[in-house]
């Protein structure tokens, strides 16, 4: 093979390096660009419902919400036909809960149906829709932008020992939890375990919750307790996940129940 022949041959397979190179960087600025368009619209129909639902408490349903009122009442009758069971509130982490039959729909789902990377908060389908269960599970994706239960990260210090989060219910109450534990599980662990066949099998989980938290809460098990648990990927791809299991400290009537809730 003569210099010259060699030379064209090194000068295709240049170009086709570059050309796979550009395809490659095209490819992922399409898809940086939808994950971008995604965030956007999920974004969109957050804040619209955010305006659409939550109220300041005394004001008429008609009085456009800022950001996040508080205290706020919520407008059910404009989730009305929605799988909304709750509203959800932590700080500035304020979503509907969803519940479907399937868990995996709203990790893709948004409230109106819509598909949307970020999904919704869900709670697990094998939970009672009423929270009625002595634990609880919400679902939510560890979004990198902070949104969904991208935040949970945070509250990983002894700072927010005492932390509280809230969810409303469609029959006018508010139910306050108090942080019981802060911890890294597997995705099978016995964190998400809901129903218990005794008293002492339910004070061995929540034992076990304690032995497994990374912030002291300062709790102890109680026999009496109601619990929620939020659960999110620690990281993309990891089978490990944090939780952050809270513990019911207050029940309020803030409202009137749903209009629809007796239907």
């Amino acid at each position: 093979m003569t210099g010259t022949s060699r030379g064209k041959i090194k000068r295709w397979i240049w170009r086709i390096l570059v050309a796979l190179c550009m395809l490659v960087l095209a490819v992922s600025l399409i898809r940086m660009g939808w994950e971008l368009y995604q965030q956007k619209q999920s974004a969109d129909v957050y804040a619209a419902l955010s305006d659409d639902v939550l109220l300041p408490a005394g004001l008429d349903v008609e009085a456009p919400a800022v950001d996040v009122p508080t205290p706020f009442t919520v407008n059910w009758d404009a989730l009305a036909g929605t799988e909304t069971v709750a509203w959800f509130l932590m700080d500035d982490i304020s979503y509907p809960i969803l519940q479907h039959d399937d868990d995996s729909y709203y990790l893709n789902h948004l409230p109106n149906g819509n598909r949307g990377s970020g999904g919704s908060l869900f709670l697990a389908a094998a939970n009672d829709g009423t929270f009625a269960d002595r634990n609880s599970v919400i679902y939510g994706h560890n979004m990198r932008n902070g949104t969904m239960f991208g935040k949970l990260r945070r509250y990983v210090s002894s700072a927010y020992a005492d932390h509280t989060f809230a969810l409303y219910f469609p029959d006018g109450t508010k139910h306050t939890y108090q942080f019981f534990s802060v911890a890294t599980v597997l995705a099978d662990s016995r964190a998400y375990t809901f129903s218990f066949g005794s008293d002492a099998s339910f004070l061995d989980w929540q034992q076990w919750m304690l032995d497994q938290s990374e912030v002291d809460c300062r709790q102890t098990p109680d026999t009496d307790g109601t619990f929620v648990t939020l659960s999110t990927c620690k990281a993309h791809g990891s089978n490990e996940r944090r939780v952050i299991c809270g513990k019911e400290v207050a029940v309020e009537q803030v409202q009137e129940p749903a209009g629809w809730l007796a239907e």
